[in-house]
């Protein structure tokens, strides 16, 4: 090993990823044997061009890349798997770096497109610094590492690189790390399966969002933005979704409220008001007329007290509903983006394709010392989809009949979105599909990029979301009663936006502002 390389690659890697260079400093090489092999010239005659010494290594009796000629070994997968003057905007996977043979070639042949390197073994990225000169490879633009052991922290890579392309496996590495592996091969095509998801979505709704848009355009001048709350509200939060498992939290549900700030979903509003808990919250982003229906026909005296956090491109209805205050957070879509970005910008808000997602990442966004998460199954366990009595089950009863009976809609509801069985939060299985999985990426991402909000969920029924503990019921109930101190802060902060956001001089600004940006745009008055 060579201390002047192991130097010369730290210095060059200071430069680009300096917490990269940091945590290597950190590694050892125990466990590889390093090996001299022998490589030729890149794209020359083997008669032509003597070869030139090189390295490969061995781990746990493993060769990582061929004894021979390793150079040549990666350049013929890597041509195999891009084919000849590849470029594109979609990112080049790499499972296993090794010692940065294969990674070299992927970069020669396709010096454009982002190269994502995923290497489970620090001890082999530190032998690689040790024994190869890659300070040119890491002067390439669009290169992401992901050395870890956790494969979960791949989600944070293709973040990064947004859009995943072409996968290439070192082999050698993929079958001795093989669960690790698998796992990160799972990952990546449920994140890829957002693309296409997110594609069918919008030619499904595309023109809805967009007429819904219109029709609501008046309210990003007259509804304030979320970015009043932003970390004003330091209390425990306790997220209410709609999942089967929220049946069980039917005795507790009341105690639980009392010691937390609630954020609800629309979706389990019903369930709230029926067990008599009125969340401080209600989070609503579906621009469907049926979704609406979890809003409509809730008793105005309940209504009165909470608060809608919404997407401007919700149901028109919903907008108008007797809340107590309605709020906006930053719109997903081009119309009302260009608008809200000359009139008032709202405050940004996640959204993974599910309004838990915004819902969590509101509660995260209003400043809470921790999440506790009921009713967040990302699963069907007992072959449920949502709690009893909601009002998905109500429509599935009322949509029977006797050709077509309530458990043949369920079982189609079930199979639509291709089904598996996945781990669960207590360590068995679950059944979940290609869907609620990649809203379990999402949640594993967000919690890892929100380290100081401790996330936690009652339920071992659920699906197994990394960073997100099990707990029981127990472990909150033993907080304070919080409830006064957060109506109280409450209401300070909405005292706060009639003084602020509907002072007369701001809204004359607002409706200047908005009379400029809509120039061009047809408002529907509807």
């Amino acid at each position: 090993m060579s201390h002047e390389l192991y130097e010369k690659n730290l210095a060059a890697l200071r430069v680009r990823f300096p917490a990269l260079a940091k945590a290597a400093e950190t590694w050892t090489a125990d466990g590889v044997t390093v090996v001299a092999a022998a490589v030729r010239a890149p794209s020359a005659s083997p008669a032509a061009v003597p070869a030139v010494s090189a390295v490969s290594a061995i781990i746990a009796g493993r060769h990582v890349h061929s004894p021979r000629d390793p150079q040549r070994e990666a350049e013929r997968l890597v041509a195999a798997s891009l084919g000849a003057g590849r470029s594109g905007q979609e990112a080049v996977v790499l499972l296993g770096f090794g010692l940065g043979w294969t990674a070299e070639a992927a970069a020669r042949l396709d010096a454009l497109s982002p190269l994502l390197i995923v290497e489970r073994r620090t001890a082999l990225f530190r032998t690689a610094l040790e024994s190869r000169d890659l300070t040119a490879f890491f002067a390439r633009k669009n290169l992401v590492f992901v050395i870890s052991d956790d494969s979960h922290a791949v989600l944070a890579g293709l973040e990064a690189v947004k859009k995943t392309g072409v996968v290439i496996k070192n082999r050698a590495l993929c079958e001795l790390d093989g669960d690790f592996y698998d796992e990160v091969e799972r990952l990546i095509e449920t994140w890829a399966a957002k693309d296409r998801i997110n594609q069918a979505t919008q030619e499904k709704f595309g023109k809805l969002w967009e007429r819904n848009n219109r029709r609501n355009l008046v309210s990003l001048r007259d509804l304030p933005g979320v970015r009043y709350f932003a970390g004003k509200l330091p209390f425990p939060a306790l997220l209410v979704a709609a999942g089967p498992s929220l049946d069980e939290l039917r005795p507790h549900i009341k105690a639980l409220s009392e010691r937390t700030l609630v954020v609800a979903c629309d979706t389990a509003l019903r369930f709230l008001a029926d067990n008599g808990v009125t969340p401080h919250f209600a989070v609503s982003t579906d621009a469907q007329f049926w979704n609406y229906l979890h809003i409509a026909g809730l008793p105005p005296a309940f209504l009165k007290d909470v608060i809608l956090i919404a997407e401007s491109a919700v149901y028109p209805l919903a907008l108008g509903a007797s809340f107590k205050g309605r709020f906006l957070f930053a719109s997903l879509y081009p119309t009302a983006k260009a608008v809200e970005a000359r009139v008032d910008p709202k405050g940004a808000l996640g959204a993974g394709g599910s309004v838990a997602t915004s819902a969590w990442d509101f509660a995260r966004f209003a400043g809470a010392s921790g999440i506790w998460a009921a009713g967040l199954d990302l699963a069907f366990p007992g072959y449920r989809t949502h709690y009893k009595g909601a009002v998905f089950e109500e429509r599935i009863h009322a949509a029977s009949t006797r050709f077509k009976p309530c458990e043949t809609q369920s079982v189609e509801a079930l199979r639509g979105g291709g089904l598996f069985r996945a781990t669960s939060a207590d360590g068995g299985k679950t059944l979940t599909d290609k869907r609620l999985s990649l809203y379990a990426a999402w949640f594993e991402n967000a919690v890892k990029n929100a380290p100081r909000t401790p996330a936690f969920q009652f339920s071992g029924q659920g699906l197994d979301i990394k960073g997100i503990r099990l707990c029981a019921p127990e472990s909150l109930l033993a907080l304070p009663v919080i409830k006064r101190d957060v109506d109280e802060a409450l209401s300070a902060l909405v005292a706060a936006v009639e003084r602020d956001f509907y002072a007369e001089e701001a809204t004359h600004t607002r409706a200047e502002r908005f009379k400029a940006a809509i120039c061009g745009v047809t408002v529907d008055p509807r």
